[in-house]
C-alpha cells in the first residue's frame, strides 16, 4: 500500500503540510472559477450550471424582489426544504431571511408599512 492511501500517513502529512496546502488549494480555486462554481451550485443547491442559466433567464438576468440588474445574484433556497426558488441580489436574499422566510413576518412588514404610511399622510395633509 503506498503512503498516500495510509490514513495516519496523510494525516500527519497535512498537519505538517498545512500551509503549503493551503496556498495549492487557493492557487487552484483562482485558476479554476468555472469548476468551484459548478461545485457550490451542485453542492449547496442542487442544481446545475444549466439549470442556473435556466433561472437566470427566468428573472431576466435581475433580482425577482427588488428587479436590480446592477447587483451580484446569488440562488434563493428554502433552508427548510432545500428547494431552489429563483435568483435574488444579496440584500434582498439577506432582508428575506432576516424577515424569517415566512409569509405572515412579510404581511407583517407590509401592514406595518402601510399602517405608518396611512398615519404619516394624514398627519401631513389631514
Amino acid at each position: 500500500m503506498g503512503e498516500y492511501k495510509n490514513p495516519e500517513y496523510m494525516k500527519e502529512y497535512r498537519k505538517k503540510n498545512r500551509a503549503q496546502i493551503a496556498e495549492y488549494q487557493k492557487r487552484w480555486a483562482s485558476s479554476n472559477p468555472d469548476k468551484i462554481k459548478k461545485y457550490r451550485l451542485k453542492y449547496y443547491y442542487n442544481i446545475s450550471e444549466t439549470e442556473y442559466d435556466s433561472l437566470l433567464e427566468k428573472s431576466n438576468f435581475a433580482c425577482e424582489l427588488c428587479k436590480s440588474a446592477d447587483r451580484q445574484l446569488h440562488v434563493d433556497h428554502c433552508h427548510t426544504t432545500g428547494k431552489v426558488r429563483g435568483i435574488l441580489c444579496f440584500t434582498c436574499n439577506l432582508a428575506l431571511g432576516k424577515l424569517g422566510d415566512t409569509t405572515e413576518s412579510i404581511t407583517r412588514v407590509l401592514r406595518y408599512l402601510e399602517k405608518n404610511n396611512e398615519e404619516k399622510i394624514e398627519r401631513e395633509y389631514g
